[in-house]
């Protein structure tokens, strides 16, 4: 592993070390369900307020960006739990 330098810090890393690192556990895997699930009842229960539009959708905009990275870190776990063809 290897940082490169960048205004936002990069590791140029094997496909061991990113495999390693996208897998999750199932106790981890669990904790980033409920994250999943606590979120998108947020997100069921956002309220629109005639008054204060724009809040509203910076609350929804936020949200759906959790649920993306929540939802992205899930796959990408699975994904790298399935052997590759020459395991």
């Amino acid at each position: 592993m290897q940082i490169i330098p960048h205004s936002f810090n990069r590791y140029e890393l094997s496909e061991e070390e990113i495999k390693a690192g996208s897998s999750f556990s199932l106790s981890q895997q669990a904790v980033i369900q409920n994250l999943l699930s606590t979120v998108s009842e947020e997100k069921l229960h956002l309220v629109l307020d005639p008054q204060n539009i724009t809040a509203y959708a910076q609350q929804e905009a936020y949200l759906r960006g959790q649920l993306d990275v929540l939802r992205h870190l899930l796959d990408l776990s699975q994904f790298s739990n399935i052997p590759s063809s020459g395991e």
